[in-house]
């Protein structure tokens, strides 16, 4: 069966659900399927789900597919290819670069804190004043859209 993309993300928003065969059952209304002859198939209700023979659990890293910096709003929004985990954020694992590939032209965070829910696929990083104040003395790092990036390492989220 291949999940929806919202179905994936649901399912990694409820914590110990298909993380391993003794968590992951399936149960299905009648009306899932029919035959060839138009029968609807019997219905197995969840008191009764089918326990799974195999689980193919997930291995891919999330991606990270944009983010918003404000400086003056005193935030930056991270938005991922599927549900994270942000209690496993590590705000110190994240770079905040410019286009240049000069060292004093990127800053490694050092604080922050999450503004969002726990298993969401976007959330707010409200930074902290010591990160904020390097940032805005640093006339080349965080000038514009254009030449602003944000690299994370792969311990940055889970």
């Amino acid at each position: 069966v291949n999940l929806s993309l919202a179905d994936s993300n649901a399912i990694k928003a409820t914590p110990g659900l298909c993380t391993s065969l003794s968590n992951t059952y399936i149960s299905y209304v009648s009306s899932l399927l029919t035959s060839t002859f138009g029968i609807l198939v019997l219905q197995v209700p969840t008191t009764n789900a089918f326990q799974a023979n195999d689980l193919i659990t997930d291995t891919t890293p999330p991606q990270l597919i944009r983010f918003d910096l404000n400086v003056s709003g005193e935030a930056l929004v991270l938005y991922f290819s599927e549900t994270v985990n942000v209690a496993t954020l590590d705000v110190t694992q994240i770079t905040i670069r410019s286009a240049g590939a000069n060292a004093s032209d990127s800053y490694t965070l050092t604080s922050g804190y999450v503004v969002g829910g726990q298993y969401v696929n976007a959330f707010g990083v409200a930074l902290s004043r010591a990160d904020l104040n390097v940032i805005k003395v640093n006339t080349r790092l965080a000038v514009s859209n254009a030449t602003t990036f944000i690299s994370l390492t792969n311990s940055t989220i889970r």
